[in-house]
C-alpha cells in the first residue's frame, strides 16, 4: 500500500482574447524549473525552463509556443502566486536620483496587470506597400535577444511581420524563407523602419505597482516593475 498523495487544487487564468487556461500550483518535483531561470543569464534557457513548468501545471490547456511574452509572463506570475504565495517582499532604490537609499516594497501578484496591445497593427510603407504586423511569441523574442543592437531590431521586424501587400497580391510571411523576410526589411528606409519599431515598443507588458519608502530621505516611492524578472 503506497503512501497518500494529496490532491492539489485547481485554478483559472484569462488571457488575451478571453483564453482561459486551468492549472494547478507547482510541486517540489517542478521547482527545479524555478531555480534554472533564477540562475540563468541565457534568455533562451529561461524561456526553456519557464515553458517546462508552466506545461507541467496546465493540463494541456494552453500551446505556450503561441503566447506572447506578456502572456507567458502573467501566466507564469498566476502560478506562482498559487504556489508560494502571492505577497512578494523586495528592496528597491529611491526614485529620487539624488538619494542612495533603498526601501522594502511588498507587492500582490493578484494585482498584476496584463496590458492591452493597442499599437496600430497595420502601417503603410509606402503609396503602394502596406506591412500588417503582429505580436512576436515568447520563443521569438527570448531568440531575437540573442543578437543585440541593429541586428536585434531586424530579427524581431521580421518576426513580427504577418503580411506583406499592395494593390495586386497579398504576401504571407510564412509563404516566404527567413532570409527573404530579412531581405525585405533591410531594403526599408530608416523612416519606414521607425514605424515597425514603433509598433514593437508598444508590446504589451506584465505591470505591478510597488509603493515604499526610502529608509534614507523617507520619501513615499511608487514603481512600476514590469515582466517577470523581477520575481524570482
Amino acid at each position: 500500500m503506497g503512501l497518500p498523495i494529496q490532491q492539489t487544487p485547481e485554478y483559472r487564468c484569462t488571457l488575451s482574447n478571453n483564453l482561459e487556461v486551468r492549472f494547478r500550483p507547482f510541486l517540489v518535483k517542478e521547482q527545479k524549473y524555478l531555480l534554472v531561470a533564477a540562475e540563468s543569464s541565457d534568455s533562451v534557457q529561461v524561456l526553456d525552463a519557464i515553458v517546462k513548468l508552466i506545461d507541467s501545471v496546465t493540463f494541456g490547456s494552453v500551446d505556450t509556443n503561441k503566447l506572447s511574452m506578456a502572456e507567458l509572463e502573467y501566466l507564469f506570475l498566476n502560478i506562482r502566486a498559487k504556489s508560494v504565495g502571492e505577497n512578494i517582499k523586495m528592496n528597491l532604490y529611491c526614485t529620487d536620483l539624488d538619494c542612495d537609499g533603498n526601501g522594502e516594497a511588498t507587492v500582490n501578484l493578484d494585482d498584476l496587470v496584463l496590458g492591452e496591445n493597442k499599437a496600430e497593427s497595420r502601417i503603410q510603407i509606402s503609396e503602394e506597400i502596406f506591412v500588417d504586423l503582429k505580436v512576436p511569441t515568447a520563443k521569438d523574442i527570448a531568440n531575437a535577444e540573442q543578437t543585440t543592437g541593429a541586428d536585434q531590431l531586424v530579427k524581431l521586424a521580421c518576426l513580427a511581420i504577418d503580411t506583406v501587400y499592395d494593390s495586386d497580391t497579398v504576401y504571407n510571411a510564412i509563404d516566404f524563407s527567413p532570409a527573404e523576410i530579412t531581405e525585405f526589411v533591410e531594403s526599408l528606409t530608416v523612416e519606414q523602419m521607425e514605424k515597425i519599431k514603433d509598433f514593437l515598443d508598444e508590446i504589451p507588458t506584465v505591470t505591478i505597482d510597488a509603493t515604499y519608502v526610502c529608509d534614507v530621505c523617507n520619501k513615499e516611492c511608487t514603481r512600476t516593475l514590469r515582466g517577470m524578472d523581477n520575481f524570482f
